[in-house]
Formats: C-alpha cells, sequence, structure tokens
C-alpha cells in the first residue's frame, strides 16, 4: 500500500492511497498516478514502487530540486514514512505492504467528476450507477460530529472542475473510475491523516524500555568502575604501608632498636624508626591506630615476628565490610625473608599456620615462605598513587643487571637514606685523617647491610657523588661489592629521575688492608692510595679468566720474550760472582764492569722493542679499559718496565685538565646521537697512553667520560622528557660505535640499551616503511 498526501496551494492537503506495485509522479500524462502543477515536470518525473517487499522512490528526471526528507537523491528505500518534495509541492509518503480499502464515493457526487477527454472504449455507465447504488453509503459512526461528516463527505471528492483538472486528465479519470469500483487500483482520497488508535506502533514501547536498560546498565557499570578503582586504590595504600613497615623493621634490625613491651606493631616505634631513613620532606605512609586498624583504607595491620626480629611477617588485611564481601579486596603480605610484597585474596593456608603462635620461632620458616609465594608478586614500579611516582620505582638497569632486585624493598629510592649514609661516612673518611675505630665502625654498617642481598646504594649528589662513593667503598670495603645508584632532586625535594653507575661495579681489592689504609690516609693522597706502581697491590690470587684473555697472552710472550734475552747476560754475571766467591778471579771489577755495560745496552734494546710492542698491543686492544690492561701488566710483572717507560715519554701531548673539562661539557650538550659521537671521536684517541703516559690520571679521565656518556645515552633512551626524537636507520650502527669507543663491552648492558633504541626507532621504521609502499606503489603506477 502507497499512501501520498500532497499539499496544495491553499493548505489543503490530498491523500491518495494505491494498492499498485509502483506510482508515478510527474506532468499531466497518459501513465502518469498523480500529476502535479509544476511545468517543468516530466510525464513521469518520480516513481514510487516496490520491489521484493521493499518500496523504492526513483528519481526519473534526475533534477537536482527533488528532495527526500531535504536530501536530494536519484534513487533511494523507503521505510514507513518520508517527506517529498518536488520543486515547491511537499507530498507526505507513507508505505506498507498491507492493503487498505478505499473509501467509496458516494453516488451524489459521482455527477461531479469531469470527463474531458473522450472514451477509448464503451463503457456501461447506467450498470456502473446500479452498482454504486447497490452499494450503499458507508456506516456513520454515531458519535461522530455533524462537522467531522461534512469534512469527510467534503474531502471525499473532487470539489470542483478546476482543481480536477489540476490533478487529472480526463483519460485518468475516466479510467480510475472504472478501477476504482472494480480492482480498487485507482487513488481514493482520505481526508483522515492520522491512524487510528488501535494500529499504535509497539516499537516505541520497545525502544523506550531499551533505553531504561542501557541506562541501568550504565549506571551499574560507572558505579562498579569506580568501587574498583577505590577498591585498587586502597590496595595500592595498604602496600605502600606495608613497605615503610617493612623497612620500619628492617631499619631496626640494623640498628639493633626494640621498641617498649616489644611491641613490634606499635605505631609510633614504626614510625620513629622509619624516620630515620626518610628524607625530611617525606612523612610516614603507616597510618594505623594503636589497634592496628588503617585510617586511610579499609585494611588491619599485622605484625608477626622471632624473638630476635631476625625474621618478620607482615600482613595488611582488608576489613570485613558487605562492600568487600561484593568486591573483595586482596590482602597485601611481606615476608623478610624475601622482601617483596605480594597480594592474594586467600589467606587460608597462612592463616592456619600463624593462628595460636606467640612468635614466628615456632614455625618453619620455609612453610611461611611457601604459602607468601602462592600469592601475586606486586611490582614496586605499581606504586604510583601519589604525585611522587618515582618514590618507589628503581632505576630500570637494576632490572637487567640484578633481574628481581627491582622488587625488593628496600632499593625503593624512597629510602635512600638508609645507604646514602654509609656513603657519607665511606666519603669523609677517604677526605680526612680517620682512625681504626672510624674504620672498625664504617666495616661494621656495612656488614649489616650486607644481609640484605643485591642492595642499591643511593647517593643525591649526582653522578659525582656517585663516582666518589664507589671510590672509597672500594679502598675502605674492598671485599663487599655494591650497586651504586644516583637520584635527581628538584627544588621541592622530590625525586625525578634515578640512575644506576652501571658501568663500574666496586672491583674488591683481594690484598686490602685496613689498617695500611688507616696509617697512611694522614699524610698521602688518594691518589697514592691507589698508586698501581705499588707492588703490594698485586693480587695473591689472580682470576682464571685472566690467563685465556688475548691480551694477557701477549704480554706475557712480549715478557718471556724480554727474559730470553737477558738470561744469557744474567749466567754470566753469575757464574763471574760465583768464581770471585771462589777466589779463582784476578780483574773481578773489570769484567763486571763489562758485562754491567753489557747488560745495560742489552736491557734498553729490550726495553725499546717492549716498549713499542707494548703501545702497539695498546692500540690493538683500544675498546679494553686501561683499568683491565693495568690488571694484567700487573699480573705478567711488567708493571715497573711499563711505569719507567711511560716516565721518559714526552708529556707535551698529554690531555689537559681544562681540555678534558672543556670536552666533558660538550658532550653534556650533544642533542642527539650523532653530536655525541662526533665529540667522543675527538677525545677517545688522547685517552690512551701513547699520548697520556699518567696512568692514574688517564684511568680517571676514562672513567669519567664513559660515566658522562652512559648518562646522556640513558637521557637520550629513558628520560620521560628528554628522549630522541631525531632518529635514523643509522641510530642503532652510531650506538653501537660509542659503546666501542667508551669501552662498554657488556653484552648485557649493550642488551638493554638497545632495546630501549629499538622501541623509539619502532615507529620511525613503520612511517618509513609506509612511505617506501607509497613511493613504490607510485612508481609501479607511473611505469
Amino acid at each position: 500500500m502507497i499512501k501520498l498526501a500532497v499539499h496544495c496551494k491553499n493548505n489543503h492537503i490530498e491523500e491518495f492511497v494505491f494498492d499498485k506495485p509502483s506510482v508515478k509522479i510527474g506532468l499531466e500524462g497518459e501513465e502518469t498516478d498523480i500529476s502535479l502543477p509544476e511545468e517543468s515536470l516530466h510525464p513521469c518525473h518520480v516513481e514510487i514502487y516496490e520491489q521484493n517487499g521493499r518500496f523504492y522512490i526513483f528519481n526519473h528526471a534526475n533534477d537536482p530540486f527533488v528532495a527526500l526528507n531535504d536530501f536530494p537523491f536519484r534513487k533511494k528505500g523507503l521505510k514507513d514514512k518520508a517527506v517529498l518534495f518536488i520543486g515547491k509541492t511537499q507530498i507526505d509518503v507513507e508505505v506498507s505492504p498491507q492493503k487498505m480499502e478505499p473509501t467509496p464515493i458516494r453516488e451524489e457526487n459521482l455527477a461531479l467528476v469531469p470527463f474531458s477527454k473522450p472514451e477509448t472504449k464503451e463503457i456501461d455507465v447506467a450498470a456502473l450507477v446500479q452498482e454504486v447504488e447497490a452499494r450503499g453509503s458507508p456506516p456513520i459512526e454515531k458519535n461522530q460530529p455533524e462537522q467531522s461528516k461534512e469534512i469527510s463527505l467534503g474531502n471525499s471528492v473532487i470539489e470542483d472542475e478546476d482543481s480536477a483538472s489540476d490533478l487529472h486528465t480526463p483519460q485518468e479519470q475516466e479510467s480510475g473510475l472504472n478501477h476504482q469500483y472494480a480492482l480498487h487500483e485507482r487513488p481514493v482520497r482520505n481526508s483522515e491523516g492520522k491512524n487510528p488508535p488501535s494500529q499504535r506502533s509497539w516499537g516505541f514501547m520497545l525502544s523506550l524500555g531499551t533505553i531504561i536498560v542501557a541506562f541501568i546498565t550504565l549506571l551499574v557499570g560507572t558505579a562498579y568502575l569506580k568501587i574498583s578503582s577505590e577498591s585498587d586504590r586502597d590496595e595500592i595504600k595498604a602496600a605502600e604501608a606495608v613497605a615503610d613497615a617493612g623497612m620500619a623493621l628492617t631499619y631496626a634490625q640494623v640498628s639493633h632498636l626494640k621498641p617498649q613491651k616489644s611491641n613490634w606493631s606499635q605505631p609510633e616505634f614504626l614510625k620513629t624508626s622509619l624516620a630515620s631513613i626518610l628524607p625530611p620532606n617525606s612523612r610516614p605512609l603507616i597510618d594505623v591506630d594503636a589497634q592496628g586498624k588503617f585510617n586511610n583504607c579499609p585494611y588491619l595491620l599485622r605484625i608477626y615476628t622471632s624473638g630476635d626480629l631476625s625474621h618478620f611477617l607482615i600482613i595488611a588485611q582488608p576489613a570485613p565490610s558487605t562492600w568487600q564481601w561484593l568486591l573483595p579486596r586482596a590482602a597485601i603480605i611481606l615476608d623478610s625473608a624475601s622482601m617483596e610484597m605480594r597480594k592474594t585474596t586467600d589467606l587460608k593456608n597462612l592463616n592456619r599456620l600463624l593462628v595460636n603462635i606467640n612468635s614466628l620461632d615456632e614455625l618453619n620458616p620455609n612453610e611461611i615462605s611457601n604459602a607468601v609465594k602462592e600469592g601475586k608478586l606486586i611490582p614496586l614500579a605499581s606504586l604510583k598513587l601519589s604525585k611522587k611516582i618515582r618514590e618507589f620505582t628503581p632505576p630500570k638497569a637494576l632490572s637487567v643487571v640484578r633481574p628481581g632486585a627491582e622488587n625488593y624493598i628496600y632499593n625503593a629510592p624512597r629510602y635512600h637514606l638508609l645507604g646514602e649514609t654509609i656513603i657519607d661516612k665511606a666519603i669523609a673518611l677517604l677526605e680526612s685523617p680517620s682512625n681504626d675505630q672510624q674504620v672498625s665502625t664504617l666495616q661494621q654498617d656495612v656488614d649489616m647491610l650486607k644481609k640484605l642481598p643485591n642492595l642499591v646504594l643511593y647517593t643525591t649528589k649526582g653522578i659525582d657523588g656517585a663516582l666518589q662513593a664507589e671510590k672509597a667503598l672500594s679502598i675502605f670495603v674492598p671485599k663487599t661489592r655494591f650497586l651504586i645508584g644516583y637520584l635527581k632532586i628538584n627544588s621541592q625535594g622530590n625525586i625525578i629521575n634515578n640512575h644506576m653507575l652501571m658501568s663500574e661495579e666496586i672491583s674488591p681489592k683481594e690484598n686490602g688492608d685496613y689498617s695500611q689504609v688507616v696509617n697512611e690516609s694522614s699524610d698521602k693522597t688518594i691518589e697514592e692510595h691507589e698508586d698501581l706502581s705499588s707492588a703490594e697491590e698485586i693480587a695473591e690470587e689472580t682470576p682464571s679468566h685472566l690467563y685465556s684473555n688475548p691480551l694477557y697472552l701477549q704480554l706475557d710472550k712480549l715478557f718471556n720474550d724480554r727474559k730470553s734475552a737477558l738470561t744469557p747476560i744474567h749466567t754470566r754475571m753469575e757464574d763471574l760472582i760465583a768464581k770471585e766467591h771462589n777466589g779463582t778471579v784476578n780483574d773481578f771489577h773489570t769484567q763486571f764492569q763489562e758485562l754491567l755495560k753489557e747488560h745495560h745496552e742489552i736491557s734498553e734494546e729490550q726495553k725499546n722493542i717492549f716498549g713499542e710492542n707494548f703501545f702497539k698491543l695498546s692500540e690493538e686492544y683500544r675498546s679494553v679499559p686501561l683499568k683491565e690492561v693495568v690488571e694484567y701488566v700487573q699480573v705478567v710483572g711488567l708493571m715497573p718496565l711499563v711505569e719507567s717507560i711511560l716516565k721518559e715519554r714526552s708529556k707535551e701531548n698529554q690531555l689537559s685538565q681544562a681540555e678534558f673539562d672543556s670536552t666533558i661539557e660538550k658532550i653534556r650538550s650533544a642533542a642527539n646521537l650523532e653530536e655525541l659521537h662526533s665529540e667522543i671521536k675527538k677525545i677517545t684517541p688522547k685517552l690512551s697512553l701513547s699520548v697520556s703516559p699518567s696512568i692514574q690520571q688517564l684511568i680517571e679521565y676514562q672513567n669519567a667520560c664513559k660515566n658522562e656518556v652512559v648518562l646522556i645515552i640513558e637521557k637520550f633512551l629513558l628520560s620521560p622528557d628528554e628522549k630522541l626524537t631525531t632518529l635514523s636507520p643509522t641510530s642503532k650502527d652510531i650506538l653501537e660505535n660509542i659503546f666501542e669507543l667508551i669501552w662498554v663491552n657488556s653484552p648485557t648492558e649493550r642488551e638493554f640499551y638497545f632495546h630501549e633504541l629499538d622501541l623509539l626507532l619502532k615507529p620511525f621504521e613503520e612511517a618509513t616503511s609506509e612511505i617506501e609502499e607509497a613511493v613504490s606503489a607510485t612508481e609501479e603506477t607511473l611505469n
């Protein structure tokens, strides 16, 4: 069924109902179902038709002034209702697959229908009139007002000849009259523009219900997300408090502190102990009352310890509540055996072990550790609740150098005073005269920190302070290895960045003697402590890996060649001395002077040969740090000879301190890898023994340059604010060359930085690949 309502010029609406698959609208013609007064129309201007159960409207004339729902079209599907504009005429279109019975025309109105076109076939008009009389008038509702009846009657027929001639041709009217009462295919005017109440659509009710359900779902989802977010925040607050409590007890272990009545969970004791390792501007995160209830989140604090505090267990358990039953929060657990925090929603196994005990001494530590390990590990880096997000985030390099150590709570930069206190003591002893008591105290403090495996000692004095700390600790505690980190702190005292001194681990000197260092520290400088020419500093037990190193093997060959050249003269001198001892030589002094002169000539010759070969080796193994080369020279036994050769070399071209400082400043101001590489290539040739014969100064220059360059690379690759933005396909090769120039030989260290560079290069490579594909496609198109 196709229903059309035509808006006429006199604001009158004429409705037409068609029960046929196609309706054509246009200028008056034989095939036109509805004719419009527009002069520019075609006979079939617009057609509405049904196809496969769907209705379409087609703009045959391709008229841009024909619009459906205010949009021009060529062919478009119809759904239920639409508004059609043909020129200035508005037509309301309504389509439906159901048929509608047309309203019959009354007998008295038949005479008003004009027929201006002659008949094309014979029609029995009398028979049609009799049929109309037989049909009778349609029933009229009782309650219908008289005015409504008149309007219905007036609209059911054509009122005048002019109106009819505007819409229909005489032939159409004649043909329509036959079909109106025979086949019901011609349009019937209907004054009722609204559907009866019985035809109300259930789609509106369904849409309203869908909207209500969606709104309720949205509210429930929003509430769930908010509650879940609050739950996560509470877990982080509890974890931060547990970390603070764990470090408070750890410091109590190190400092041998004990609370009153052995109440280790006493809030004031925990805060007092923690204050010793927190910066002045940081406040303790342990916000609990005397019963262990958290004031800032719904958790309860439980602390279990052994009698001597050698083992402790901290649990932050969610407080019972309705929300805890609906959306369970996780319990936070810290075991001093691992110093890692874990979370779990099932405490049954742990509670079964802890029930009815007074101390952890009554339990097997392995049982507790196994129960704790059932929980999920909480990374320190995930504790980013406050604005001081870097307080708990260790350096990225720590996870590469010591996997797993990045989650030990004592490695959080927040507690940097724990190690910085030891560093400051060591540096103070290094810079001023010291005595046995001070060194012994430092050694005791370091021994306590040894209980914390893979501990990072942080300093807030930058990379210079880290290097100084490394030097001091290598002197006073040479048999202990520590990881050194340095922090960058802003004017408010907040940690904004952290790094590790990855380039140099503290290498213990196997033959270190504390008393010797103490006795000499009052009247000797640091350089005298580390004088590499001293024979006492040669290790008693040489590491086995040195004997397989190619550099060691070649140095050993040079040593043997020199020894072989001097052996004959040594033998002759020994024989002469033996004869003099037996009294069989008359002119001993003359002969010995001759042998001594010959020995001097051979020794000088071998010295020149060795010096030439030694400098060739140092150039060949330029990628080996000088500190490592010196170790090989010491082990072979050539150190006195090397020092003698270096003393005789000219120092005219030696790198001055001012020149070195200027180069370091240029390195610090490098904006990208290319500039950094350029500056390094300028300075590294001068950092060799062939140019700078001072071993100790050269080692210091190499270490300082290496650490400065590593710091710049970390800034380029890891800093959130100063990452590289200018990259190229050669960036990786440039970084490889830089590592070779600054003596970064550790595969693990290199792999870490290459991984970070790959993350930065990935978007660049994808963009480059897309550009290449576009260029390739363009070339193919042109070809």
